[in-house]
């Protein structure tokens, strides 16, 4: 079904305890969307990236311009393959928006797509010397950047050949800017037990990695690697059923939150 996407913004009064959600340009929203992400920057510039219905369903991006109020589009419209899914959208820096999606790569493939803006056109990204972002499309990725625009992914490697990195069939973090891998001697997250549930936060160099393990019953890992050293093994607890993850890390602070939705039986 094809949905309108609208963007709209809560304004909270400094005199006033009323809340009021406003419109980001019109009414009429902006697109016919599948999905969306949004991404604010540091210096306050707002993109939003779509699965665009207009345009066969491929990666549409743009940026507010506060100045005349208006959706601007960022390079073309319609990035990349037709039908994508699970959309993701980061910002290095203040001006440059990189998005990632599955596809079915020659329409057997399982397949990640990585686009880069270079403030003229969309560059494709591939994870690794291998060329080729072959992923498990029923498992999560995680995109993310740093202050210093460097771009980091965690997924699950399928193969060795096709991305260049080892070991395969195991969730791994890479560096995709200076293609590291990270966890030192043991890069390995999880390899038989991983779910597929996960997300990531990079602060620095150091990377944030909370995902589901089929085998630890009310326990969740999370783990940490500093400056892409071995991860350590912490777990939260009283944590099992989750679908989906979430990790930020306070700007400036040392504390870090996870959430993530759980399973609820019927009968309950």
């Amino acid at each position: 079904m094809k949905k309108l996407l609208t963007l709209i913004v809560v304004f909270v009064s400094t005199f006033s305890f009323s809340q009021g959600w406003n419109y980001i340009g019109s009414s009429t929203g902006i697109a016919n969307a599948t999905e969306v992400d949004i991404e604010v920057t540091p210096g306050g510039n707002l993109y939003a990236a779509y699965i665009d219905v207009s345009n066969s369903n491929k990666i549409t991006v743009r940026k507010w311009l506060a100045s005349n109020s208006t959706w601007q589009l960022v390079g073309t419209a319609g990035i990349g393959d037709a039908n994508v899914f699970d959309l993701q959208l980061v910002v290095l820096g203040e001006t440059t928006p990189v998005v990632a999606a599955k596809t079915f790569y020659q329409t057997t493939y399982e397949f990640l797509e990585i686009y880069k803006f270079n403030g003229t056109s969309w560059i494709s990204q591939a994870i690794g010397s291998g060329g080729y972002n072959q992923i498990e499309h029923s498992y999560d990725y995680s995109l993310r950047g740093n202050t210093a625009n460097q771009l980091f992914l965690t997924f699950y490697n399928v193969d060795e050949q096709s991305t260049g990195y080892s070991p395969e069939n195991a969730l791994i973090t890479v560096n995709m800017t200076n293609q590291t891998l990270y966890g030192g001697a043991s890069p390995n997250l999880e390899q038989t037990s991983f779910s597929g549930e996960l997300s990531s936060y990079i602060d620095g160099n150091n990377a944030y990695v909370i995902h589901g393990e089929a085998d630890m019953s009310d326990y969740i890992p999370f783990d940490i690697s500093v400056n892409g050293a071995v991860y350590s093994n912490n777990t939260l607890d009283n944590s099992d059923g989750a679908s989906k993850m979430l990790i930020e890390k306070n700007n400036g602070a040392t504390a870090y939150s996870s959430v993530w939705p759980f399973h609820i039986p019927h009968s309950l």
